[in-house]
This record gives C-alpha cells, sequence and structure tokens, in this order.
C-alpha cells in the first residue's frame, strides 16, 4: 500500500512538471527530459509497490492457518494416542486441514520432566497461536504458561491441571474424586470376596510411574482416603511401587512386589500401567490371589480384564480430552464466540469397566485404536 501511495504522489509531481512546462518556463528539451526522468522513476515506484503487495499476500498465505501446539507429557502412550485420536476427528470432520496446524509434541520416552516439558512449552510459543497441553505439577507450569499467555494465546490443559496458572479451560477428570470412587470399588469387592478378613488381613499396595506427578498422587490420595479408614486394610508400603512407564521396567517392578508380598491382595495402579500388573497376575496363574484395579484405560488393560487378571479399570475418556480442547478452540478462532474463560472446568467423566460392559467398551476402544496407528500428525 505505501508503495501505490509513492506512485500517486509521482503521477501528482508529473502532472505539475508538465503544468509549469506547458507554460513556457522550461524549454521543449527540458521538458521532455523531465519528464522521460520522471515517467522511469513512476514505473520504478510501481514495479516496487507491486512487488511489495504481492510479498505481503505471500505472508498472509503463510500465516493463515490457525497454528496449535500439543504438548503432552507422554505423547507416546497408548492412552494419549486415543486423545490424538479425537484431535484428528474433530480437524477431520469440522475445522479442515486447509485451516489448522496441529503440532503433537513432548518429551521423547524416558525423558519426561517438568523441566523438560516447560523447555518444550517455551519453545512452542513463537511458532504457535494456541498451546494445548498437560501439566503434572499443579505449580511448576504458572510462570510459562503466563508466558504464552502474555504473548497472546489462548491455553488449555488437559489430563493433568495448574488451577491457579492462568490457564483458560481444563479438560479432564477430576483425579482425587476417581480415587475416591475406585477404592470404594476396591471396599466393595472386599466385602464380596475377602469377608472373612479381620482388622489389618487385607493387604494393597499402590503403584506409580512417576512419584509427584500431580494427577496421580491425587487419585492416590483418593485411594488412601478411602482404604485407610477401612481397619482391615494395610499397605505392605509406606509410598508406592514406582513402576516407570518402559514395559519391561514395569512388568519387572510389579513382579518383584509381588514376590516380595506373597499375601498381596491387591494392587491399585493410578495410571496407564496397570495392565502390565494384570500380565504379571495372568502369567503367574494369580487371578483368584491379587486383585489389580486400575484407571486409565489401554488395550492390553483390557485384555487384561478380558481374562480375569484385572478386576476394575476406571476410564477417564481421553478422547474427549482431545476433542474438546479442539472445539472449544475453534469456536474462539473462526466463530468468535468467547467459549474460553479463565477458570473453566470441562470434566469428561468417570467410566466404569467391568466384566458386565467390557465388551462394548472393548469394540470401541480398538476401533479408536485402528485409526490411532493412521493419524500423522
Amino acid at each position: 500500500m505505501k508503495g501505490f501511495l509513492k506512485v500517486i504522489i509521482l503521477l501528482i509531481i508529473i502532472s505539475m512538471i508538465g503544468a509549469f512546462c506547458f507554460s513556457g518556463c522550461k524549454s521543449e528539451v527540458t521538458e521532455a527530459a523531465a519528464e522521460e526522468e520522471v515517467t522511469e522513476a513512476v514505473e520504478e515506484e510501481a514495479t516496487e509497490a507491486v512487488e511489495e503487495e504481492a510479498a505481503e499476500e505471500e505472508q498472509v498465505v503463510a500465516n493463515e492457518k490457525i497454528r496449535i501446539t500439543n504438548i503432552c507429557h507422554q505423547p507416546h502412550i497408548e492412552f494419549f494416542g486415543v486423545a490424538k485420536v479425537g484431535i484428528k476427528d474433530f480437524v477431520d470432520n469440522i475445522w479442515g486441514w486447509d485451516n489448522v496446524d496441529v503440532t503433537w509434541t513432548g518429551p521423547l520416552p524416558g525423558e519426561w520432566s517438568v523441566e523438560k516439558q516447560i523447555e518444550i512449552i517455551e519453545a512452542s510459543i513463537p511458532n504457535s497461536d494456541a498451546i494445548i497441553c498437560t501439566a503434572p505439577d499443579p505449580t511448576a507450569f504458572n510462570e510459562v504458561i503466563k508466558k504464552a499467555k502474555d504473548a497472546g494465546l489462548p491455553v488449555i490443559l488437559y489430563n493433568a491441571d495448574a488451577p491457579d496458572s492462568g490457564r483458560d479451560a481444563f479438560v479432564g477428570q477430576d483425579r482425587y474424586e476417581t480415587g475416591v470412587s475406585v477404592g470404594k470399588e476396591v471396599i466393595k469387592y472386599a466385602d464380596e470376596n475377602l469377608a472373612d478378613r479381620g482388622e489389618g488381613e487385607i493387604k494393597y499396595a499402590i503403584s506409580i510411574a512417576f512419584a509427584g506427578h500431580s494427577a496421580l498422587e491425587n487419585i492416590n490420595r483418593g485411594y488412601r482416603d478411602v482404604l485407610d479408614k477401612d481397619p482391615r486394610f494395610v499397605s505392605v508400603l509406606p509410598d508406592y511401587i514406582v513402576s516407570g512407564t518402559d514395559p519391561i521396567g514395569v512388568y519387572d517392578n510389579c513382579q518383584n512386589a509381588v514376590l516380595s508380598y506373597p499375601d498381596l491382595d491387591f494392587i491399585l495402579h493410578c495410571d496407564a500401567c496397570g495392565g502390565y500388573s494384570g500380565k504379571v497376575i495372568n502369567d503367574n496363574n494369580l487371578q483368584d490371589q491379587i486383585a489389580v484395579f486400575t484407571v486409565c484405560s489401554s488395550t492390553l488393560d483390557l485384555d487384561m480384564l478380558k481374562a480375569g487378571a484385572m478386576k476394575f479399570v476406571a476410564d477417564q475418556n481421553q478422547y474427549l480430552q482431545g476433542y474438546i480442547p479442539m472445539s472449544l478452540l475453534y469456536l474462539y478462532f473462526e466463530l468468535g464466540m468467547p467459549v474460553i474463560d479463565a477458570g473453566m472446568n470441562l470434566d469428561t467423566g468417570y467410566i466404569p469397566i467391568t466384566q458386565e460392559n467390557i465388551d462394548e467398551n472393548y469394540a470401541m476402544y480398538e476401533s479408536i485404536m485402528e485409526r490411532f496407528e493412521q493419524v500423522d500428525f
């Protein structure tokens, strides 16, 4: 636009020069030379203006997609793969890949730490129009979320929340209440299957992938708040089985616990690794001795539940944890709807999976995982 203004100004100058020369104040030779010189300048400015306009248009085209970066603390595991399918389905069916660019990232397997994830979030801010992320520590992410907000980016958290961070919304399950609910299921199972046990005679152990992970710690707090009120229950460990997330390591750590505590009655998982304990129970034919309860479904969880090696899975609908944040951002960017408000909480629910409803849940999960294998963003 500035280039075209220069052209207009030069055209005015030409007219003025032409009028002045026509009045006889200049010789014909001088007049022709002046007109030629100005005409060349006008053509040069016009060319520059066209090039400037083209560059501006090219820049607009380059930045016309809404850039959304999803930073997950375990982007490689199957559990969060379900959330990724939710993202893909929303873009495929509603938003369209011509309008949005989604980056799915996070620490590499075995490299997760609060500091590493914060580093990835901070590096993503300059190249994003919105941030979606998990916050496995309730306060450590506050500063980087503030940086994103100060840069004008909407920030939506899912799965694990930092409620005082200034984030715009949280999409996920109330993890403490989940722990309480599963703890009550453990009590119910004990009433039905261990009715002859007295005070201090029911032994349990809690397993956690990452000690200090706030969302997982909240689940465990819910477990303990229920079980520790029942005098029959005693934890065989002061803290947890810290399992990690490597499949072989999780299996070995669970097997060691089973061998170390032969009178163990329950293993309670607070993460997506419960299926490996189920596999230990299945491989050692301990289905009638040790009951495994877990949260966060996976294919292995459901396989072990079908086999009777696990008794209960509490899902949190991680598909919606991918789908809903995208829908909020679509309404915000494309329709101008003020749906993102600081402090908004959208609960994705509590889904108990047992032998009674395993078939329908298994079919749904299997279908989602088939599509997960084809997700390529």
